[in-house]
């Protein structure tokens, strides 16, 4: 195992272990930035890492973008398929709740929008033409209309969340592999 190698899975774990310690803590929520902003750090520092060493290897006749960009996704891949396969365990058995207390922010957001806009009743005629209800059907109640919106956000997240977990790591890795790989022959070039 090279010595990037231990550095992806030390930092993967680090990652873990901070996800883990904000969840038993109860503030998984609060802190989704944090942990966002960690993986962006950590697949940087990866990237930059493997970069570094690409270039500490090279001999005089040098590199071009799509070697470095090879090295670089290959890094980052390496990390993000670590913490994709986590999350993809801790989403479906650990934190089941997790994508429940989004959308009941949601549902607040929604309840406070319609009540800043004069309550339920008003918003839902003033709607009336917009819904589609079969005829002689009455509007569904407040309760009902927000049990179905609940539902169906529900529905939702659990169709796309995992592939939108995916899609973000792959679009970082791309976007960092590409950034950094740009700019790595300006840094490093100079050290060849």
């Amino acid at each position: 195992m090279s010595t990037l190698q231990r550095l992806i899975l030390i930092l993967a774990g680090v990652w873990i272990v901070v996800k883990l310690v904000l969840f038993y803590s109860g503030n998984e929520l609060n802190y989704t930035q944090l942990v966002v902003s960690l993986n962006i750090g950590f697949t940087l520092y990866i990237i930059y890492k493997a970069l570094k060493g690409h270039y500490a290897a090279l001999d005089e006749k040098g590199t071009d973008f799509l070697q470095d960009f090879k090295i670089s996704m290959k890094a980052a891949v390496q990390f993000s398929l670590i913490i994709f396969g986590f999350l993809a365990i801790y989403y479906l058995t650990i934190d089941t709740g997790y994508t429940e207390g989004l959308v009941d922010k949601q549902i607040e957001l929604i309840k406070a929008q319609v009540s800043e806009a004069g309550g339920y009743d008003l918003v839902m005629e003033e709607n009336k033409s917009l819904i589609n209800l079969p005829e002689g059907e009455k509007l569904p109640s407040e309760e009902e209309h927000y049990e179905t919106t609940k539902d169906n956000y529900m529905q939702m997240i659990k169709k796309v969340l995992l592939p939108l977990i995916f899609i973000y790591f792959f679009i970082l890795n791309l976007a960092c592999s590409s950034i950094m790989s740009g700019i790595a022959s300006r840094i490093f070039g100079k050290q060849v």
